[in-house]
């Protein structure tokens, strides 16, 4: 496929906004990050290639920030070129890196002192959760239990 076929399809699953340009078409769905795929079935970063097709091939060792923090945004304008030492400080200068945390889980449950708990990862690490979503999943689990071990009627 040439160049300018897959510009061309890029920019049509972009939405333009009066301020980020979104991605519409698929996402990483660990890190929400726009998805595409390339002639010879290379997945890429949406942003990552917006940077390719309108300011050339990424350096080794950089990587494409967003100035707006929006997962979603391609908007050429929005991005900039960084190291991860680069990438890390504007994720803390900005309050977005997770060892700083975020004001709400993925699925939007705030993080206040009702609804957060903290967790340990086997190697001794802490980290926050959510506990709606914690009892919501305990609910499909014993849900998905009882379906599997239905009580007998005598």
């Amino acid at each position: 496929m040439h160049g300018a076929v897959v510009a061309t399809r890029f920019w049509q699953k972009v939405e333009k906004t009066e301020t980020c340009w979104l991605w519409t078409g698929a996402r990483y769905s660990a890190t929400r990050y726009g998805q595409v795929i390339l002639p010879g079935r290379v997945v890429r970063g949406a942003h990552r290639v917006a940077w390719e097709l309108t300011h050339g091939p990424i350096p080794d060792g950089l990587f494409v920030c967003h100035r707006c923090d929006n997962k979603q945004c391609v908007r050429p304008d929005h991005l900039f070129l960084g190291t991860p030492k680069d990438n890390t400080h504007d994720m803390i200068a900005k309050g977005l890196h997770p060892t700083m945390g975020h004001q709400s889980c993925l699925h939007g449950h705030p993080f206040d002192q009702e609804n957060t708990y903290v967790a340990r990862h086997r190697d001794g690490r802490t980290f926050r959760k959510c506990r709606a979503c914690a009892r919501a999943s305990m609910a499909r689990t014993r849900a998905a239990r009882r379906s599997e071990h239905p009580l007998t009627q005598h």
